[in-house]
């Protein structure tokens, strides 16, 4: 239990470096099947993330420009083994995002701050080698979020209104699950992360709706997982891609 917890306090230290400046990218954990056949497990996963994605600056039909934007995602996860080597997870739960303020030639706006939004997904993860010290897994997933977003400009209420966004993610990961010690994993690798979606602006009389996108789709994360007991495990974790960052962590139990 003494090196569990120590590896636990190496596992937050790292990711409390990396992310220290820290849409959204989702929980991932490690990339191989935890469950055998039939067996079920049941989570709750957090994520606390900043991207930057492109936006119309002061003209809608004109060039985009970068948004920073922050959000954090709170999901209840269950999962079940479809085969001895193939997870299958759906989660549900909720998400609540801002973004900086918008600068025009003609009017300041202060940033703006949504409130908690129901927000979905799901995926799999498959084991696709195993050894006694590595196993190597692949994972995909896809949530869905959405968010009301509300500010004013900042010198008088004239274009006082609110933004409406949805959000389609898809990742893509393939790496290692070291197993450190006993109950302890070290995972990582390679993913790819791919951000379609829309935002549409009521702040003027007409409603506009404008598509977003990211820039950089390749990244990279590294986590840790702890076997807290026999059916207990906690993880935390840290992504990144040129356009986005992450902290993520969760706790799920096993039913194997």
């Amino acid at each position: 239990m003494a090196k569990k917890g120590l590896w636990l306090i190496v596992a937050v230290s790292i990711v409390g470096l990396f992310a220290s400046a820290a849409m959204a990218l989702d929980p991932m954990g490690p990339p191989v099947a935890n469950l055998t056949k039939g067996a079920w497990s049941v989570g709750a996963e957090y994520s606390y993330s900043d991207m930057t994605i492109a936006r119309i600056l002061d003209s809608w039909s004109g060039a985009s420009t970068p948004v920073d934007i922050k959000m954090q995602k709170i999901y209840a996860n269950i999962g079940y083994g479809i085969s001895d080597n193939v997870v299958g997870f759906v989660r549900a739960g909720f998400g609540s995002l801002e973004w900086d303020a918008i600068t025009g030639r003609s009017y300041d706006f202060e940033g703006y701050d949504g409130d908690w939004d129901f927000i979905w997904g799901g995926g799999f993860k498959a084991t696709l080698f195993e050894s006694d010290t590595v196993d190597w897994g692949l994972l995909a997933q896809y949530s869905w979020s959405g968010a009301s977003l509300s500010g004013d400009q900042e010198d008088s209420t004239t274009y006082t209104g609110t933004y409406d966004i949805k959000i389609d993610e898809l990742q893509i990961a393939a790496g290692p699950c070291w197993k450190a010690s006993e109950g302890v994993q070290i995972y990582g690798g390679p993913f790819l992360h791919f951000v379609r979606g829309r935002w549409s602006d009521n702040i003027w009389d007409d409603q506009i709706r404008k598509a977003i996108d990211e820039d950089s789709q390749i990244g990279g994360y590294v986590g840790g997982n702890i076997d807290v007991s026999e059916n207990l495990c906690f993880n935390i974790e840290y992504m990144m891609t040129g356009d986005a960052y992450a902290i993520a962590a969760a706790i799920t139990w096993l039913t194997q």
